[in-house]
């Protein structure tokens, strides 16, 4: 992981997830998630975990209910939808 831009961010989503991470790059609001396992989106949410989890609730119900706008979240090793980042929380997709 030596040549990623982001080599703290790339090693805390390699601990997370079960991916093999070359590079991090912050594009505008989100970090493109280079992996052997393809591109991915990590997006931060800087909300409390209550209007976190609320927001993630209405995501999955969307998805539930056959909306089709809204990417599946990548679970993390522990099966979670969901991360705690420094400022926040986030999620990670698939990179569209």
């Amino acid at each position: 992981m030596e040549n990623c831009n982001n080599d703290a961010l790339a090693e805390y989503l390699s601990k997370k997830y079960e991916l093999d991470i070359y590079d991090v790059v912050q594009v505008k609001n989100v970090f493109r998630v280079y992996a052997r396992q393809g591109d991915k989106c990590l997006k931060r949410v800087k909300f409390g975990k209550e209007d976190f989890m609320f927001i993630l609730s209405c995501m999955k119900h969307l998805m539930k209910n056959g909306f089709k706008g809204i990417l599946p979240f990548i679970p993390t090793k522990e099966g979670k939808d969901y991360i705690k980042l420094e400022n926040g929380y986030g999620f990670l997709t698939d990179w569209m």
